[in-house]
């Protein structure tokens, strides 16, 4: 899948391809916003592929998680501030797994508009 600009993808290993189209359109409009905020993409750090709990959205293309250890604490507060108010809109949860198991991501979860 070629990536529209501001986005960009952790490894080859993830898995773009059946993501849900809304939640797609969401992570493009957001990746534009993240190049113009901080100058460099926005990165997906897992779409379909990998090992996630059970029953998660990822496997119904659902589910993206985003690269936050790139920013600097007070890029995270930016970026999570635009995040707060852009993806209830667009029927878009967020899960800030920074205090987790995973510190590096944000977890994005469409449940639809």
């Amino acid at each position: 899948m070629e990536l529209p600009l501001g986005l960009g993808v952790a490894s080859p290993e993830v898995v773009l391809d059946g993501v849900d189209p809304r939640l797609m359109s969401y992570a493009e409009h957001l990746g534009m916003a993240h190049q113009v905020l901080f100058g460099k993409p926005l990165v997906i750090t897992s779409g379909k592929e990998g090992r996630h709990v059970q029953n998660s959205f990822h496997e119904l293309g659902r589910a993206l998680d985003v690269r936050t250890e790139d920013k600097d604490p007070e890029e995270q507060l930016v970026f999570m501030t635009v995040i707060s108010f852009s993806a209830p809109v667009v029927g878009v949860a967020v899960f800030d797994e920074r205090s987790t198991h995973d510190q590096k991501h944000i977890h994005l979860e469409l449940h639809g508009v």
